[in-house]
């Protein structure tokens, strides 16, 4: 039982963790729509074949599963108070493009 005036630390923990988790579950599902639309548009611009446009979207979100599983535990090994500067040299440097 919680008495007034306290909170429940756990609990507060894992609001954190579940919106955390909801909002880049979320923000990655709208990017996997986003590449099957692109890739699929492109496909089919180019070879005309539902079939084959379908081949190459899975492929490339497997091939993107696969990059983010092999690079995605490099992310923990930098430091966090790297991170921000990491970030923002990235976003400099692909928005010079």
């Amino acid at each position: 039982m919680i008495s007034a005036g306290t909170t429940d630390k756990s609990h507060d923990y894992l609001t954190s963790i579940t919106s955390t988790v909801t909002a880049a579950f979320l923000g990655s599902f709208v990017e996997v729509v986003q590449s099957f639309t692109i890739i699929l548009a492109l496909a089919l611009g180019i070879t005309q074949s539902w079939c084959s446009a379908f081949i190459g979207t899975d492929f490339a979100h497997a091939l993107f599963a696969l990059l983010v599983l092999a690079f995605g535990p490099l992310v923990g090994v930098i430091p966090i108070e790297l991170m921000p500067f990491v970030t923002g040299t990235l976003l400099v440097l692909f928005g010079l493009r």
